[in-house]
């Protein structure tokens, strides 16, 4: 689910992957692998919305009452 929005927000940057993997200081392959298996601790996620300048909003949303957490 995040490594969707990643694709997302990399093309309206338009950026690509090796450029993202650049910036954030790991192999393309590293970047690869995490958005294949959508494998980010909240820390990636972090670092990952700095550098795609994004606000990071992470939250719970019960289906059947919808609240939030």
């Amino acid at each position: 689910m995040f490594a969707e929005k990643i694709e997302h927000v990399l093309l309206k940057r338009k950026m690509s992957k090796p450029e993202l993997a650049a910036a954030l200081n790991v192999s393309s392959q590293n970047l690869y692998n995490k958005l294949k298996k959508d494998d980010f601790k909240e820390s990636d996620m972090e670092k990952i919305a700095d550098v795609l300048g994004c606000k990071l909003d992470v939250t719970l949303e019960l289906n059947d009452t919808g609240d939030k957490f």
